[in-house]
């Protein structure tokens, strides 16, 4: 399977296409990398690994197959970890 980098860095690779009423569908497979549980986003974790209640995450914020980290707040007109460790 062939595997390409989509902007964000994250490994992909096209596993199914369907064509509906004239809208290409296409389905993909994220290779996760090592020790993680999300793909890397937009907003890449705002606490370092030592402080962070979430190491094994590349993103507080959210993106294609994971919520936004519980501990992430909108405050003061930007999201803000509010984690005991992440203060």
């Amino acid at each position: 399977m062939k595997f390409i980098k989509d902007e964000l860095g994250n490994e992909r690779t096209p596993t199914q296409v369907t064509i509906v009423d004239g809208l290409m569908h296409i389905s993909y497979s994220y290779r996760l990398e090592a020790g993680k549980t999300t793909l890397r986003g937009e907003y890449p974790k705002l606490a370092s690994d030592a402080t962070c209640r979430h190491p094994d995450r590349l993103s507080c914020n959210f993106g294609e197959g994971f919520s936004r980290c519980e501990h992430m707040k909108y405050i003061g007109g930007g999201w803000r970890c509010q984690s005991k460790e992440g203060n």
